[in-house]
């Protein structure tokens, strides 16, 4: 869908030249994949399981990017990246940015911090608590038809689920940075787990896998009932997944070092 314009209020931030980009887009080797169509559903890691990425974090699946549907409704999303020049101070202070609306500017109109981030189709992000990150967070996108799709993430302790706090531990001393959730979203429940790795040549790679269809109730990994996904949805949720992904390389970098230092409300 086309970008849809700014409130004037909008217009007056720094940021908005951002928002006149063109949208990122997955990588070159990464669009070949995806044209080549869904992966094996054999080469996934099952959602009933889903904690294993990080049970074998040392080691690499034979499909670390890809997608595929497990039955007629529920799916599979492998995403890999691996950034070059971005420091977790730059990381950290970005996630907490794409949350805090410029003052002034009405919730109606979104959040221009995370429009910036895919300006076509990323419109509002949030604390649902409007506090902080211990109440879950939402984000709003748009989806190719033009359809605005509300997500709520709720972060999930991964040691309640087959990996023991020591494990745990070791993969932090090790300089791995674990991120477990369920979420609310398009196509039903989803799980998600995000492995984030310091590399010894001080680059960064991250390894994210998404259960479509899949989500945690009472403790316990369930299959969401109401479950409607399809394979253009996974597909369309991996390139976005890559394509925002890659660009933070860039985008980043520059907004932390002209913003950082400024309240984050203020632009």
């Amino acid at each position: 869908m086309n970008k849809l314009p700014l409130s004037e209020a909008e217009k007056q931030s720094p940021l908005a030249e951002y928002y006149d980009r063109e949208d990122p887009k997955p990588g070159i080797l990464e669009q070949m994949l995806l044209d080549m169509g869904p992966m094996d559903p054999s080469d996934a890691i099952p959602a009933e399981r889903f904690t294993d990425l990080a049970l074998h974090a040392e080691t690499y699946y034979k499909k670390e990017f890809g997608y595929c549907m497990f039955d007629d409704r529920r799916g599979y999303i492998a995403n890999y990246l691996k950034w070059t020049s971005l420091p977790g101070d730059m990381t950290r202070w970005w996630y907490s940015f794409i949350n805090i609306n410029q003052k002034g500017v009405g919730k109606e109109n979104g959040c221009l911090h995370y429009k910036i981030w895919y300006p076509s189709e990323h419109f509002d992000h949030g604390f649902i608590n409007g506090v902080d990150r211990h109440g879950g967070v939402y984000g709003l996108d748009y989806t190719k038809d033009g359809q605005l799709i509300r997500t709520d993430r709720f972060q999930l302790d991964i040691t309640q689920f087959g990996v023991s706090p020591e494990r745990a531990e070791e993969l932090k001393q090790k300089g791995y940075m674990l991120d477990c959730a369920w979420e609310t979203g398009e196509g039903g429940m989803h799980l998600s787990l995000n492995m984030t790795y310091r590399c010894l040549d001080g680059t960064v790679e991250k390894r994210t896998r998404t259960w479509i269809g899949y989500g945690v109730k009472d403790g316990k990994i369930i299959k969401d009932p109401d479950a409607c996904c399809t394979e253009q949805m996974l597909y369309n949720m991996l390139a976005h997944q890559n394509a925002e992904g890659r660009y933070m390389e860039k985008l980043v970098p520059e907004i932390y070092e002209k913003y950082a230092s400024l309240p984050a409300d203020a632009i």
